[in-house]
């Protein structure tokens, strides 16, 4: 009974190196860490935690390449709409050959932004992604060429749709800038009548 010390401690040991100790009489808490703990604790409270965002960011990519068919349709309805003519006026004849040209390039950079956009689907379902902080990092990181050609081609189809559509009503003939000039862009019972 004598070799029964009154005091008895508890010592545990925790990952960092840090141990507690306690009294019998006088609870007390002793608490000894290792700096190379509180610095890890450290570093995790201020680094983000790291997550799989591949989800996200395949839908980022479906819904680019689901808005880059919207222009594609509607620029194939109506790219034929201005026949060039023979005998036209030849500023007539330069923004319809303008115009088809536009409607070219409108068509190709959407096909090419859901060409980019599917590639980009493929890669994430395909290929094993490192988690990221955000979802900003994952696509600079792993598909920044997939991301910024999606979308500059998209913007591209986007603009040169509008301004297909300006060309198309400059040449119309109840266009506000032509009834002020007193100018008839088309031939009464022209081809381009039935637009």
């Amino acid at each position: 009974a004598m070799t029964i010390r009154r005091h008895v401690q508890l010592l545990l040991l925790f990952e960092g190196g840090a141990a507690i100790s306690f009294g019998n009489k006088h609870p007390h808490l002793t608490i000894r860490a290792s700096s190379s703990s509180c610095a890890d604790f450290k570093s995790s409270e201020m680094s983000p935690t790291l997550r799989d965002f591949k989800s996200e960011a395949s839908g980022v990519f479906g819904a680019v390449r689901l808005a880059a068919l919207f222009p594609a349709g509607a620029i194939l309805g109506s790219v034929f709409a201005m026949p060039v003519v023979a005998g036209e006026p030849f500023g007539l004849g330069i923004v319809k050959r303008l115009y088809l040209l536009l409607g070219a390039v409108s068509v190709s950079a959407s096909l090419v932004s859901v060409t980019f956009s599917t590639a980009a689907i493929n890669e994430i379902a395909f290929r094993q992604v490192e988690p990221s902080a955000s979802l900003a990092d994952l696509l600079a990181r792993d598909f920044d060429l997939f991301y910024t050609g999606s979308l500059f081609n998209f913007y591209v189809s986007t603009v040169g749709m509008l301004i297909m559509l300006l060309l198309r009503v400059s040449t119309w003939n109840g266009c506000p800038l032509h009834e002020s000039r007193g100018v008839q862009v088309q031939p009464e019972g022209g081809a381009a009548d039935a637009w």
